[in-house]
């Protein structure tokens, strides 16, 4: 039976996930870059092992006599794991779905992969999807009461489709290859961690927490071999986000997964690759596009809806007249347009007028209260703001109800 303690409820609170934490099923070992292994390779010999290494990752865990199924969303990984998958199966024998709000790019954008691809697809629309105590408790213990809830597809169809197939993620190749890439780098893990705390935070309407941010700093984890090889911002990212947040959720229990971050030449080829190669993911495109060019001409959510091949003018013109748009649609509805980029449902609007959320979200923070562990927190006050539409407390009401799934599902608190 898993036990925290209070300052894992702080950080749960702060970060929407546990710091002290150790995935029981996943590992990283971020010690095999080298970045003077390619120091006399020119771009294009780059994009070319680059294609190799990844091509050769697929090759490597593909079996012909297994069924596949691939998760789509607008990004570049899910697509280019197809895209690869495609070298050695017909797309009959593939099965690809996809889950969200309709509107959204991952959505959308999911879609027309699938469908320019040819796989059988699922589509999963959360817009459909009703929150219940029973399948967020269940849920909590498939994410080993880790993360925070509400963010998951529909599992029962997701269950039944993926039923004996192994499914594959593309799970940290976007931050290998530089899509958290940090312009100005910290000098030692102090200022890395204050950094991390800041830019991580998840709920920032209301401090939940009741440290200073200087308390959570020891329970992030660093790695001193690290030091020097490796920007330190990622280490962190690795170490702690993606191992601790993204896998938990992204690869929860019930499915048998086919990951490419345990590939050890891929890995060391993106931790060994140019820093200047990593920014804006420069590296990783070209080689997407050069591989994989059909799959890749369709627009992605990496590029805003657009094209990896378009340029930075027609790129600068499309956010404008999105922009545009929304403050149109605002001014006549009072509501702005859905976020392209956020898969989920509009949570703030959601818990305020759907019966199923406001139902589980108000009963669950009810109940957290009665619990006492979290009691300098006002949750009545959060709640009566947020309905009576005086702020906007999602993200707070999500990571508080999330709290009390989790002991709901059998966390247990030691006081």
């Amino acid at each position: 039976m898993r036990k925290i303690d209070q300052a894992d409820i702080n950080s749960f609170l702060k970060l929407g996930y546990f710091l002290k934490y150790r995935n029981p099923t996943y590992s990283l070992d971020l010690t095999c870059g080298d970045k003077t292994r390619y120091c006399g390779a020119d771009t294009q010999e780059l994009v070319d092992i680059g294609i190799e290494k990844f091509k050769g990752a697929v090759a490597r865990r593909y079996r012909s006599n297994q069924e596949h199924v691939v998760p789509l969303s607008g990004g570049l990984d899910s697509r280019a794991i197809l895209a690869a998958l495609l070298e050695h199966s017909p797309a009959t024998r593939i099965r690809t779905y996809t889950f969200g709000t309709p509107g959204t790019y991952d959505y959308d954008i999911g879609n027309e992969v699938a469908r320019s691809a040819g796989t059988t697809h699922l589509r999963v629309p959360l817009t459909k999807y009703q929150y219940t105590l029973d399948n967020l408790i269940a849920i909590s213990r498939r994410v080993d009461h880790q993360t925070f809830l509400f963010h998951h597809p529909c599992v029962e169809k997701i269950d039944e489709y993926c039923a004996g197939r192994h499914v594959w993620s593309g799970a940290l190749m976007d931050p290998l290859f530089g899509s958290h890439y940090h312009e100005e780098k910290a000098s030692d893990w102090d200022e890395a961690r204050r950094n991390f705390i800041r830019e991580q935070c998840y709920s920032r309407s209301v401090k939940l927490t009741d440290v200073p941010d200087e308390a959570l700093l020891d329970a992030i984890e660093i790695d001193d071999r690290l030091f020097g090889r490796v920007a330190l911002e990622l280490c962190l990212d690795m170490l702690n986000r993606q191992l601790k947040f993204i896998f938990p959720h992204v690869l929860m229990k019930g499915f048998q997964y086919k990951v490419l971050f345990d590939d050890k030449d891929l890995v060391a080829f993106a931790l060994s690759i140019d820093e200047r190669l990593l920014k804006g993911q420069t590296l990783y495109k070209m080689m997407l596009l050069k591989a994989f060019p059909k799959l890749f001409r369709l627009r992605t959510k990496t590029a805003d809806g657009l094209p990896l091949t378009e340029g930075h003018y027609r790129h600068a013109m499309h956010k404008r007249i999105r922009k545009l748009r929304n403050r149109i649609v605002c001014y006549r509805t009072g509501f702005p347009n859905p976020n392209p980029h956020c898969n989920y449902i509009d949570f703030s609007r959601g818990i305020r007028e759907r019966s199923d959320l406001r139902h589980v979200v108000f009963t669950s923070i009810q109940d957290l209260k009665r619990r006492g562990v979290v009691p300098w927190i006002d949750v009545d006050a959060i709640w009566e703001q947020h309905m009576s539409r005086k702020a906007n407390y999602s993200n707070e009401l999500i990571v508080l109800a999330s709290l009390e799934l989790h002991f709901k599902a059998g966390l247990r608190w030691c006081s």
